[in-house]
């Protein structure tokens, strides 16, 4: 779910700014489905994140609020590199 939401917002990061000089979606390109390395095999995602400051931390109702970094890195065999 979350690498699908993902994958929208480069859809419409890179549709903001077309035509992108170095990638383009095809126009058959679906956000709904997830990207496969080789077509048979889910992809491998790599998740890093930093964390910048805890925020609050609320022990009575066990909430912490940080302000961090996350990046997702995959493959994506769909996009067109020009």
């Amino acid at each position: 779910m979350l690498l699908a939401l993902l994958l929208s917002f480069l859809a419409l990061a890179l549709a903001a700014q077309s035509p992108h000089p170095f990638v383009s979606l095809p126009d058959d390109y679906d956000t709904n489905v997830p990207p496969m390395a080789d077509g048979s095999a889910p992809n491998l995602v790599t998740v890093d994140f930093r964390l910048g400051a805890i925020q609050k931390v609320d022990d009575p109702n066990q909430r912490i609020s940080l302000e961090m970094i996350l990046w997702l890195r995959w493959e994506e065999p769909r996009l067109v590199v020009l």
